[in-house]
């Protein structure tokens, strides 16, 4: 859902711009380059100004309209405002008809129409208009690979097609069809892959290419070292991009890589160039949690919530808030901050589902586990290790919950023995039909460990065992990482 996007770029004209870049209707300027760098800096006022300016004086530059429209996209990604939404949507329709008047010899002809497009895709299935969103996916994709036919040396092309096919990818086996009966096809192998040409080139998209690239290598197929590895490196080139050193900085958390991760986030240097960023008070109040620094951590989420526009991660703020209290020992506050996570913001991605679920259950988690998971999230796993004692006075889920967090730290720290005895205790003890994801995340790190040490039977007996389970919490991100997974063994 959601989901991720952008760098700044070389300014120059490459040898591959070049030799598509004939029409004066898709003329590269520096104005326009120095616009797209600001815009993906998250420097997004300053760079709808120029651009706007541009526009006004070279009307019919099909390169300065596909650039402009980049002020919505990654706007309404970051502030998730409908109100805005209803208010810039229009300018779709506008960018469009203007570039439908220009050289439609030029292969930015149709790219930039299915750019705009696929853009325009991503925000609407945010604001909830999914099948509108799914017809706009579906008409990028074809005029992509009408392009490609066309022009099939023409490395963009692969930018836009490696994008549509990772999010056909992503979709459940079970809704497929529906996108295979409209011709949309894809899998995430065949996704990087066209990523891979762009990111590899010299070409003007090549840094954009390279952050899709490793976003689904950290998230989806789980090549974590290689993947944060090449963001660092990105973002030791672009220490001014925000939008890089957020994106580096999830990666160093996701990896549980915590102190660097809070260390990334507060040594930028910040000013009001910048848009408002309200994910990333969201990110560090999850950093602050994993150390259990619960006032910093109430501190941020409680600035993503005053500034935070959209309706997406409310539930999950007032959860972890929850949490901070609770493990802090402020019960007094506690059914306040319930009532607030009921009723606020919606439960359309896994994080808020799993808020309301907590909220509706007004169970008191072990504090011991909660206390254990939050530090293994953070990568400190001596100390949640510390916490994992067996208790005679568990509940049967409390033990294969138990079991589940001690293999995560051991796989962790690398102790794969171990981490694989306590994995198949998870598995063993957790029936198919139960609605927990401990057992099927099992089978998954169970996959992934044998696939790194070259057992490729048991990798693969294990990812097609991660798709058995019947209905749990986190179905669809462990079924998109098994498929992803098992289409690599291939």
């Amino acid at each position: 859902t959601a989901l991720k996007i952008g760098s700044p770029f070389i300014f120059i004209l490459l040898f591959n711009f070049n030799s598509f870049s004939q029409s004066r209707d898709f003329e590269l300027t520096p104005e326009i380059t120095d616009s797209y760098n600001d815009f993906l800096k998250l420097k997004l006022i300053p760079a709808e100004h120029n651009i706007t300016q541009f526009r006004k004086d070279n009307p019919t530059n099909g390169l300065a309209i596909l650039i402009n429209n980049y002020y919505d996209f990654i706007h309404l990604l970051i502030s998730g405002d409908k109100e805005e939404y209803n208010r810039l949507k229009k300018n779709e329709t506008i960018r469009l008809d203007k570039l439908k008047k220009l050289d439609n010899t030029s292969p930015y002809f149709l790219y930039s129409i299915a750019e705009i497009k696929l853009q325009w895709a991503f925000i609407k299935i945010i604001f909830d208009e999914k099948i509108s969103g799914i017809w706009a996916i579906r008409s990028s994709y074809k005029m992509i690979k009408e392009n490609e036919i066309k022009h099939p040396n023409f490395i963009p092309n692969q930018k836009t097609l490696g994008l549509i096919e990772i999010i056909i990818g992503s979709v459940p086996n079970e809704h497929k069809w529906a996108l295979n009966s409209l011709g949309l096809k894809g899998d995430f192998t065949s996704g990087i892959s066209h990523l891979s040409i762009v990111s590899e080139s010299n070409h003007f998209f090549s840094i954009e290419a390279k952050l899709y690239k490793e976003l689904v290598n950290i998230y989806i197929l789980k090549n974590e070292t290689e993947g944060v590895y090449n963001l660092k490196k990105l973002h030791e080139s672009n220490t001014d991009n925000l939008l890089i050193n957020f994106l580096y900085a999830s990666s160093l958390a996701n990896s549980g890589k915590n102190d660097a991760a809070l260390k990334c986030l507060n040594n930028f240097k910040h000013n009001s160039t910048y848009t408002a960023f309200p994910s990333l008070h969201y990110i560090k109040g999850n950093c602050y949690l994993n150390k259990l620094g619960y006032r910093n951590a109430i501190i941020e989420f409680n600035s993503f919530l005053r500034i935070h526009k959209g309706a997406n991660y409310i539930k999950s703020s007032y959860y972890k808030i929850y949490i901070c209290n609770y493990l802090n020992g402020n019960n007094e506050v506690l059914n306040s901050i319930r009532v607030n996570g009921l009723n606020k913001g919606i439960k359309e991605i896994d994080n808020d589902k799993d808020a309301y679920r907590f909220f509706q259950k007004n169970e008191k988690p072990n504090k011991n586990l909660a206390r254990a998971r939050l530090y293994f999230d953070g990568g400190y796993y001596d100390q949640s290790l510390s916490l994992l004692k067996l208790n005679p006075a568990f509940s049967e889920t409390e033990i294969i919950e138990l079991y589940y967090r001690k293999a995560r730290n051991y796989h962790g720290q690398r102790k794969l023995k171990t981490a694989i005895k306590y994995y198949n205790k998870c598995i063993l003890l957790q029936d198919l039909n139960q609605k927990l994801f401990y057992a099927p995340n099992s089978c998954l790190q169970l996959g992934y460990i044998y696939e790194r040490a070259g057992d490729l039977i048991n990798a693969e007996k294990y990812f097609k065992k991660a798709l058995t389970y019947k209905k749990h919490q986190y179905k669809n991100s462990i079924n998109n990482k098994a498929k992803a997974a098992l289409q690599e063994l291939k």
